[in-house]
């Protein structure tokens, strides 16, 4: 049974995912905490090496094999991370799906595409598994479908892999789908035609998506909220149309600058952020962001700050001076 739109799916809390290493632990997300509400597209951005993959993989409880995680997950009310197995692999598939980065690696090139999708439904005891396979890829737009269950994954273009995916993640009615960069290195017609897709099934199943990227341009058309994430932290989150119009975060801001998706950065030269996001080895004390931050104060340098709540509009910053 569906939810309410407004109803809370998925609510992380105090989300922590860290690693041994030579007697001490090494904190790649840290006290993350976020929700998401059923039929809700929300962006989690930032540069590469700040852990959204990683908190994708924490959602479907499938970390690392050396990683621990701390806090909650809660989906549907129930704590992903207390659940045994058993009870995660039939959620997996059927009730949270991901679609992956590289639609080349993350399909068997020994399987056809139709048998490794229709493997996710015998997964979960569905029958007649080769018409809703050639059913699903009609939807997502691959021509031909019946032919296609039958071509090997290098038989298809570069977009057709990405649908076959995206038909994967969608065969079981999901409620929370995790799309991790589901456009990269796809060029921009076929990224439009994707997303637009996304945003279709997920207005018309009430379904919840959790959006990965870094293109800002993409995420300022395609998602209703925005997640800032910073070397494991969340440090911003509003309403799309907030965040683009009203950064707060200076690491938002220097993000912005160098893109033009912003009223603010439309017509300057493109900035870049100096320095790059520190090793979980070579963490900074206090805030991560402190010695790239050109609004740094000594404070910043030996605390992290709390989250500051301006209506909808969270940010973690001590900083701040234009609300």
């Amino acid at each position: 049974m569906r939810s309410s739109e407004t109803e809370t799916l998925l609510r992380i809390e105090a989300l922590s995912v860290s690693f041994a290493s030579l007697g001490r632990r090494l904190y790649a997300v840290r006290d993350l905490t976020l929700s998401l509400q059923c039929g809700e597209i929300v962006a989690l951005v930032g540069e590469s090496g700040c852990g959204k993959s990683l908190l994708a993989r924490a959602i479907l409880a499938l970390p690392p094999e050396n990683a621990r995680l701390d806090g909650r997950i809660l989906f549907q009310e129930s704590d992903l991370l207390s659940l045994p197995e058993e009870c995660l692999r039939s959620l997996r598939g059927r009730q949270i799906s991901m679609i992956f980065q590289e639609p080349m690696t993350a399909l068997n090139p020994v399987l056809t595409c139709g048998h490794q999708a229709a493997e996710v439904l015998s997964s979960h005891a569905q029958t007649n598994t080769r018409a809703r396979v050639i059913e699903m890829f009609t939807r997502v737009g691959i021509p031909e479908a019946e032919s296609r269950f039958d071509s090997y994954p290098h038989q298809l273009s570069g977009g057709m892999r990405q649908r076959v995916l995206i038909a994967m993640s969608l065969l079981c009615d999901p409620l929370l789908l995790l799309a991790d960069e589901p456009t990269t290195a796809l060029d921009v017609t076929i990224s439009r035609q994707i997303l637009a897709l996304l945003v279709r099934e997920s207005r018309a199943r009430h379904m919840a998506v959790l959006f990965i990227s870094h293109d800002l341009r993409t995420v300022a058309t395609f998602a209703d909220r925005v997640c800032v994430m910073y070397a494991g932290r969340l440090v911003e989150q509003a309403s799309v149309s907030e965040l683009f119009a009203n950064p707060l975060h200076p690491y938002t801001r220097g993000l912005l600058n160098a893109s033009q998706v912003s009223p603010r950065t439309a017509k300057k030269r493109l900035l870049t952020i100096p320095g790059a996001v520190p090793s979980l080895a070579a963490m900074p004390p206090g805030c991560p962001f402190a010695p790239r931050c050109p609004k740094v104060l000594d404070i910043c340098r030996e605390h992290f700050p709390a989250m500051r709540s301006f209506a909808r509009h969270h940010v973690a910053c001590f900083a701040l001076t234009e609300l």
